[in-house]
């Protein structure tokens, strides 16, 4: 019986997994098709550029678990039934997948070489064998090398979106995070633990037969020798995967400073010379494209505000209440964001330094840290919750016990970003300052500061930015938890009320309408204020240039 029962959850297991795969692979080719039309109009067309990139830089700044309740009104409410349902898991996973993707698209068609632009006007090509021949092959690569960590995003989200709770009600598709709940309500930890050994299987098995070699084919179709450095390094091969996370979260920083030029419209004469040297639209295409764009533009926000998040803005953001607990909230979970941040920092900024200068070992940790960063952290939560929790809360107490269960989840759903920069950041330190130091004997903290940390330093920036955006999906996962019939949750948090809100339903997603609002403010705000600001500083004053 026991054997059967067995059989039973490791068959439903294998299903779950492959249906979620699925879900995800589908999610991730009409990503790669959307970035492959906008990115290219972006790069090829001044009025598309001039829209999409804005409006893709803050939506690559706000952080995915600011579109759940959008996503929840529009399609469970206005659309409804399976359709609605399986729509709004699939979007939920869109949002993890898709920006990255279009800047990759628009950074690879931006930078075709001057040589193509003009052999391609001499053979007189038209618009679509120039989409065909030459802007699809060079935005190629660059999507492909964004494809690993949008699939690890898209799984890590999709355990949040495949369940959804509102209310009394309860919505989900069959899936690895569906099945995940199941086992967690019922308090079934061998399920869990038997899920968790067959998603290390699957997770292996994608990235080593499918994506790796993936990425490493698309790079013939690089123009530059970007792509071809993936997987590169001054003394043999390193993993492709630190190559697409470097690359991803560097797009955090370059989009950024876009975002700031095109409102700010300061841009360098340079600048405003280059983007008409690339554009091939005519003056009628320039209108054309960016009316066309700007009708969806704006049926998109009244679609936003007739969701209610108008209603909300007017009911809560006029509530001093409201405002008070959501500051009071937003500087809890800032300040759990800073203690996993010094965290990550104190461990993984180390431990990537060391294994840059050790090629053997550095291959084989980076290789266990892929498979187990791309394992959903909050399929570890049950476990936490039945071992380390008892166990710390006997030691320090419940409250201290829950917040270090929000730590951990926060950690392990974004430290890796820190990792994998500085870790590629060693790589790339040019072998000649390694000569001059060994010549002159520079060694230990000296050499830490004078060559380690300028090296490092723009790649930590960089991958602390991509961090710090991914923490806040696991204080969403983390804050507010129903297990096994006991509720488990902090005393306040940010996080905390946007999960009460959305359990709530009816006039509280409306309060969960006004959280997003308000999260999605914070976060342009902190990007405008400090985030541009560090960026810069890292450039200037800690960066090496060969």
């Amino acid at each position: 019986m026991v054997f059967q029962s067995l059989t039973d959850i490791t068959v439903q297991i294998l299903e779950a997994t492959i249906l979620t795969f699925a879900r995800i692979w589908f999610i991730i080719l009409i990503s790669i098709l959307l970035s492959l039309v906008f990115g290219t109009l972006a790069a090829r067309v001044d009025s598309a550029r001039a829209i999409i990139i804005p409006v893709v830089d803050v939506l690559e700044a706000v952080p995915v678990v600011a579109f759940f309740p959008l996503v929840l009104v529009f399609f469970l409410d206005d659309v409804g039934g399976g359709l609605g349902l399986e729509l709004a898991v699939d979007i939920l996973i869109l949002t993890a997948t898709l920006w990255n993707m279009i800047l990759a698209a628009f950074e690879g068609v931006r930078n075709i070489p001057e040589e193509c632009i003009q052999l391609q006007n001499v053979y007189r090509l038209g618009f679509f064998s120039r989409v065909r021949k030459v802007y699809f092959p060079s935005a190629y690569s660059r999507i492909v090398s964004n494809i690993s960590p949008s699939f690890n995003s898209a799984l890590f989200y999709i355990t949040l979106s495949e369940v959804i709770l509102i209310g009394n009600r309860s919505y989900g598709v069959f899936g690895i995070g569906s099945l995940s709940i199941s086992f967690s309500s019922s308090g079934n930890i061998p399920g869990i633990e038997l899920l968790i050994l067959i998603l290390v299987i699957f997770i292996t098995m994608n990235y080593y037969f499918v994506i790796d070699p993936w990425i490493r084919s698309s790079q013939k179709y690089s123009f530059d020798s970007e792509a071809k450095a993936v997987g590169k390094t001054k003394s043999g091969v390193i993993s492709s995967f630190a190559g697409s996370i470097r690359t991803r979260t560097n797009q955090v920083m370059i989009s950024g400073e876009r975002l700031v030029s095109a409102i700010t419209r300061t841009g360098k004469p340079a600048e405003r010379r280059e983007r008409r040297r690339l554009s091939l639209s005519s003056k009628e295409l320039n209108y054309f494209v960016g009316a066309l764009l700007l009708l969806m533009l704006s049926l998109a926000i009244y679609s936003i505000l007739e969701a209610g998040f108008y209603q909300a803005f007017v009911i809560y953001f006029f509530s001093p209440a409201f405002l008070w607990d959501s500051l009071i909230g937003l500087l809890y979970d800032l300040g759990r964001i800073g203690i996993v941040y010094v965290i990550t920092v104190i461990t993984m900024v180390p431990v990537a330094v060391i294994l840059g200068t050790r090629k053997t070992l550095g291959r084989v940790f980076t290789s266990i840290l892929q498979i187990i960063y791309s394992i959903p952290a909050p399929i570890f939560l049950p476990i936490l919750l039945i071992t380390f929790l008892p166990w710390m809360a006997g030691y320090f107490g419940e409250s201290v016990a829950i917040n270090s269960v929000v730590i951990i989840i926060a950690f392990l759903s974004a430290a890796s970003y820190v990792f994998f920069n500085v870790y590629g950041a060693m790589q790339t330190i040019p072998s000649e300052l390694d000569m001059v130091s060994k010549a002159y004997s520079i060694k230990g903290f000296k050499r830490f500061r004078k060559l380690t940390l300028p090296a490092i330093f723009p790649s930590l920036v960089t991958g602390s930015v991509a961090s710090i955006g991914s923490y806040w999906g696991g204080l969403l996962v983390a804050e507010y938890v129903l297990f096994a019939g006991t509720k488990y949750e902090v005393h306040n948090g940010l996080m905390k009320s946007l999960d009460i809100a959305m359990a709530t339903g009816g006039t509280g997603l409306l309060r969960a309408d006004a959280i997003d609002i308000f999260l999605v403010l914070v976060i342009v705000a902190i990007s405008f204020l400090v985030t541009l600001r560090l960026y810069n500083v890292a450039n200037k004053k800690f960066s090496i240039n060969t």
